[in-house]
């Protein structure tokens, strides 16, 4: 059984950008977080808390449009022909529709024909961990699947459904990665996925800040007990760009080097769904700053209690 490795990932961001404050301003009262008694409190908590500076908001592109320009870039720059893809799989929530089938389209603009077409979604924002670990696990040992192409395009249309309690607010944007069944940019070794079904029903205006943090420490700690590696072989912990101070405190107790965790890009994007993933694990390598075989620990959690955590080396 070989690994699918990730051998190209690319990321859209949009120009327009608004600042949190004018965001902030926009947004009803009955729309902002109950914990907080005014708009005012709720801005300084987004400032403070999640250093947030800007969202990007989509206001030129569809979701094709933004899928479009990534695809066409990868066909660009890949050695690979659109007749080569063996599966598509988009990471979809909010926008399951069955008249419109954006894995369908793909396949149909890009002649993809030899393409198998999935989505996965149940996991909110860990959506794309989900996919390239499922990858991984189905279809390492066969040779019918060796290249796949894993996509999603998140835009929010509603101010008020950007909101997401105090985890996070939602900026737009669309990633891409593709993966082989050949030796890649970094390798996904292994994933603890946890999941906490009592939050199936979410209620933004609910504190479960102690469950979280029990299921984050639980799925990154198993995770690297079961891989025999110390937390201090961990190069970088890459998470979303919402709440730090979940992770942080998840990883407080265990003396981890909290500079190590990835945070750049949480003031200046963003949350910008199961995109987040893509993002930060391409700026992260583009970084320059690691080096053959450093490890990597990406988590992502979904609203809905899932909580992932991915062990990457880098080849």
């Amino acid at each position: 059984m070989s690994n699918i490795d990730l051998v190209y990932l690319d990321y859209i961001i949009p120009k327009n950008s608004v600042s949190i404050e004018q965001f902030v301003d926009q947004i009803d009262k009955e729309h902002i977080p109950a914990m907080f008694d005014s708009r005012e409190d709720y801005l300084m908590f987004t400032q403070a808390v999640l250093g947030l500076e800007y969202l990007k908001i989509e206001t030129e592109n569809n979701h094709e449009e933004l899928l479009d320009k990534l695809i066409k870039k990868m066909l660009g720059s890949c050695e690979i022909k659109p007749e080569d893809i063996d599966l598509i799989i988009l990471t979809e929530e909010k926008r399951l529709d069955t008249k419109k089938n954006l894995g369908k389209y793909i396949q149909h603009r890009y002649s993809m024909a030899n393409a198998f077409v999935l989505n996965i979604s149940g996991n909110h924002c860990a959506n794309m961990a989900y996919a390239w670990t499922m990858v991984n696990k189905c279809f390492s040992h066969t040779d019918h699947i060796k290249n796949i192409l894993i996509l999603n395009a998140s835009i929010t249309d509603a101010i008020c459904d950007r909101v997401i309690g105090t985890y996070g607010v939602l900026s737009d944007g669309a990633g891409l990665m593709l993966l082989k069944k050949e030796r890649g940019i970094c390798s996904l070794l292994d994933t603890v996925a946890l999941s906490k079904g009592a939050l199936n029903k979410v209620d933004m205006n609910q504190d479960n800040s102690i469950t979280h943090l029990k299921y984050t420490n639980r799925s990154i700690m198993e995770l690297l007990t079961r891989n025999a590696v110390q937390i201090n072989q961990v190069k970088k912990i890459i998470t979303q760009n919402a709440n730090p101070m979940l992770l942080t405190n998840a990883l407080a107790a265990e003396s981890f080097d909290l500079d190590r965790i990835f945070i750049d890009n949480i003031g200046r994007l963003g949350h910008i769904d199961s995109v987040d993933f893509i993002v930060n694990l391409k700026d992260v390598i583009d970084s320059g700053t690691l080096n053959k075989n450093d490890l990597l620990v990406a988590f992502n959690m979904g609203w809905a209690g899932s909580y992932v955590s991915s062990l990457i080396s880098l080849n």
